[in-house]
């Protein structure tokens, strides 16, 4: 088994837990929670008002998209890659680009 194998096997490093966590990420960015300053008066965090005393209110946008972006990337992985059962001759990896710009960076070129 080499290296990277080992190790994955030896932490439980799988694509499954991998997805996983990209999903909790996700959830736990895009949850709301207020905003809050430190009080030196109250000595404690206080939630930041807006003009009219309503708590605002702030998510990750950055970090849920780019969870969204990682769990697309894989699930594109997933249905770009496929195996092809040819019944006659076994089966072969087939993979399917998007466009020719990605066929030609695959080929070596630009």
């Amino acid at each position: 088994m080499r290296g990277r194998e080992a190790r994955n096997e030896r932490v439980e490093l799988t694509a499954d837990n991998i997805v996983a966590d990209l999903m909790e990420i996700k959830e736990r960015c895009m949850q709301h929670h207020a905003l809050t300053r430190w009080d030196k008066e109250e000595k404690c965090y206080m939630p930041v008002l807006d003009d009219e005393g309503r708590e605002i209110y702030v998510f990750d946008a950055r970090g849920a998209t780019r969870a969204a972006e990682l769990l697309g990337n894989h699930h594109s992985d997933m249905f770009n890659r496929s195996k092809v059962d040819t019944t006659h001759k076994g089966t072969m990896d087939v993979t399917v680009f998007n466009s020719a710009a990605d066929l030609r960076k695959h080929n070596g070129g630009e």
